[in-house]
């Protein structure tokens, strides 16, 4: 009998097992430089012990570039944007540089500063990055409150070529924020009576714990 319990015992122990909760905040493309403050849900200890948060930032930047080459001679033109998109959740921050850029000859000035023609031109391109960052000081995300979520991107824009130019740029960015909580679940505790009977009211099994009713006696051996 005890070596059933025993056996039993050590199956309700492996079965606790790791599992995570993820919350999202999407940003729809915004000009920059914007900052956005949401909030998610604190882990509710209720379904376990939390030990490690991760903050993920996945964005994507598109710059329009505005480019005239008004020199005497042909240059290479290269307008580059340089945007850092950021997350925050309560104290844990990460942040991707994303930079976007285009290259192109551009012939001597020809007159007429329309950005476009052969000695100027008018494009937008975009890029994308992520980043992350975790911490296993969860204390400030246990709760059944919230913890504020907040979201930012700036941007600054370079150009290089020619040394007499006219030179603009629009740059707006996007940013998909993940929250994700890694933790152990609390399972119901396995029965160690002598009797080994079955629950009264027989668990349901579910994603995170095992089954866990012991065997009716007409299965003993």
């Amino acid at each position: 009998m005890k070596f059933i319990n025993l056996i039993i015992a050590l199956l309700c122990f492996a079965s606790l097992r790791a599992a995570s909760i993820t919350h999202t905040a999407t940003i729809f493309p915004t000009l920059t430089d914007w900052s956005l403050t949401n909030s998610v849900p604190q882990f509710d200890p209720a379904l376990g012990t939390l030990t490690n948060v991760t903050v993920t930032v996945s964005a994507n930047v598109q710059s329009t570039f505005y480019v005239e080459n008004r020199d005497r001679r042909a240059w290479d033109a290269t307008a580059t944007a340089h945007a850092t998109v950021s997350a925050s959740v309560d104290v844990l921050l990460t942040s991707a540089l994303i930079e976007p850029a285009h290259t192109q000859n551009l012939t001597a000035f020809d007159g007429v500063t329309d950005f476009a023609g052969t000695s100027g031109f008018t494009v937008s391109d975009s890029a994308s990055g992520s980043n992350s960052s975790s911490t296993a000081s969860v204390a400030p995300f246990v709760g059944v409150g919230t913890v504020p979520l907040t979201a930012s991107a700036v941007a600054t824009a370079s150009y290089v070529g020619s040394g007499t130019y006219d030179f603009g740029v629009a740059t707006s960015a996007s940013a998909f924020v993940t929250v994700t909580y890694d933790f152990t679940p609390n399972c119901p505790p396995c029965e160690d009576d002598d009797d080994c009977k079955p629950r009264v009211k027989p668990p349901t099994k579910d994603d995170d714990c095992d089954d866990r009713r012991k065997p009716s006696r007409r299965n003993r051996r």
